[in-house]
């Protein structure tokens, strides 16, 4: 038996950015179009798209509890949002 390759992929893991933004949103959907062209890697592997959000607590298990919940209310100040290069960006809804 030969095992497939578990891939993850939801449409919520990408959102419109601005195309200058140092980091490239965008490349979640175009990986998952790529390998979606490529014979062997539909042969080899099995997707998984998640129904849900994940609980808060896997979450917290891997940030801060503390900056994960002011992510969450927008409340990060200044420095918090420059040092993660999101800006003003981190209320927009598409990254909560």
């Amino acid at each position: 038996m030969r095992l497939r390759l578990p891939l993850v992929y939801h449409p919520g893991y990408s959102c419109a950015w601005p195309s200058t933004h140092r980091f490239p949103m965008w490349k979640f959907s175009d990986l998952h179009a790529y390998l979606q062209t490529q014979p062997s890697v539909l042969e080899a592997s099995t997707w998984h798209t998640p129904d849900e959000t994940p609980p808060h607590d896997w979450f917290e298990a891997v940030h801060e509890p503390e900056y994960y919940r002011s992510f969450l209310l927008g409340s990060l100040s200044a420095a918090e949002t420059r040092r993660i290069g999101f800006n003003e960006e981190t209320r927009r809804p598409e990254l909560i």
